[in-house]
């Protein structure tokens, strides 16, 4: 005997019937469109696991996919969701490799058309400088194009940046030190995941100017290194750039092999400067007095000088002034680590664009003067 079946376990059935193919072809490739070709895994052919890589290294993924649509399809463009991945190059190319046509990956309306039984070759750059370090992240990139079939094909990349150790700060960064003296600085290291293995074994490479000394702690349970990295004396005026390299273990601890790569930055200046580097009156107002605050400074640690005198040149010279006092300590001979400089305009200031220089006389051998340009403006 028949028995009806309720109304509302019919449709549910029929809904459940109608959206079967949806799911059991989810992760399946399309019949037609853009086909991937060589997939790590036929059940997921638009994921690719780039596995661990060292933070801060790049890499790719090749994919080569085939058109099934019986038309040519036009590729439109390439969108990313995340800085860590983008299209390198997009192509259509012959069975031997060889590129036909080559569109701009960067662009919206890239217009690469293929033809219908035509191969693409998509090749798909990974940064991992921009992610997290020793966090795990799902990249997609979406690929349109006008198929019928796959008008939107998302590829999807696992990417597992691996860092040993974890820097603090995360590189020697002196700023401004001076010439005479050089600069040091201390950097804090521990393993990058807690109960790591990873071991720092010792230095063995620095730039020239560059010195390096590494101390090993055992702190809270953690294995944990100190770097006193040195700037030496006597290096030329300007930006500095050096490293030093440091030999480690891999993660399971073996080996002697990995490298931990600290970069050094300095602004090497002369031991007895003017600040700030840029002495700017910006826009004075018609009328007003105005001034301009900037300090000499002994930059070596220990050392002091004394400002005998400032002048002041320039085409408006007639209507500038200065003062300077010592800022702290300051001993027998009048010397002092630090001067206060303070230049007034008056209220007679002509309109427009200026320019001038002051000249500081110091008593000091080796820096008998000092200049230093400024500029400004009465609008």
């Amino acid at each position: 005997m028949l028995r009806s079946v309720p109304r509302l376990t019919l449709c549910a059935t029929l809904v459940a019937l109608s959206l079967l193919p949806l799911f059991s072809a989810c992760g399946a490739e399309p019949r037609g469109g853009l086909v991937v070709l060589n997939p790590d895994d036929p059940e997921r052919p638009r994921f690719h696991d780039m596995g661990t890589m060292p933070h801060g290294s790049r890499g790719e993924w090749v994919v080569r996919m085939q058109n099934l649509d019986p038309v040519p399809v036009t590729i439109r463009s390439i969108n990313v969701a995340c800085a860590c991945v983008r299209a390198k190059s997009v192509r259509w190319i012959d069975a031997d490799g060889k590129v036909l046509a080559e569109g701009d990956p960067q662009s919206r309306e890239m217009a690469l058309e293929v033809p219908a039984g035509g191969l693409l070759e998509l090749v798909i750059g990974v940064y991992t400088a921009s992610i997290r370090p020793n966090s795990e992240r799902l990249a997609i990139l979406t690929l349109v194009s006008t198929s019928k079939v796959t008008p939107f094909l998302a590829f999807e990349l696992h990417i597992n940046p691996q860092k040993l150790f974890s820097l603090k700060p995360s590189e020697a960064r002196l700023a401004e030190i001076p010439r005479g003296y050089g600069g040091s600085q201390k950097i804090n290291i521990m393993t990058g995941l807690r109960g790591s293995e990873a071991r720092l074994l010792e230095v063995i490479e620095t730039s020239a100017g560059v010195e390096a000394e590494l101390d090993y702690l055992f702190v809270n349970n953690e294995h944990t290194w100190g770097l006193l990295v040195r700037v030496l004396p006597n290096q030329p005026p300007g930006a500095f750039r050096g490293k030093v390299v440091l030999s480690a273990s891999d993660a399971q601890g073996q080996g002697t092999e990995q490298r931990l790569e600290v970069p050094v930055w300095a602004q090497v200046v002369e031991d007895v400067t003017i600040t700030p580097h840029i002495l700017n009156f910006g826009n004075l107002l018609p009328g007003v007095e105005g001034q301009l605050r900037a300090k000499v400074r002994a930059l070596v640690p220990g050392a002091r000088v004394k400002v005998i005198a400032i002048e002041v040149s320039g085409e408006v010279a007639e209507h500038l002034s200065v003062t300077f006092s010592p800022v702290g300590y300051v001993d027998a001979d009048g010397r002092c680590e630090a001067w206060d400089v303070i230049v007034f305009s008056d209220t007679e200031m002509p309109q427009g664009r200026f320019r001038g220089a002051l000249t500081v006389k110091l008593d000091d051998e080796q820096y008998p003067t000092l200049e230093k340009a400024f500029q400004g403006l009465v609008p």
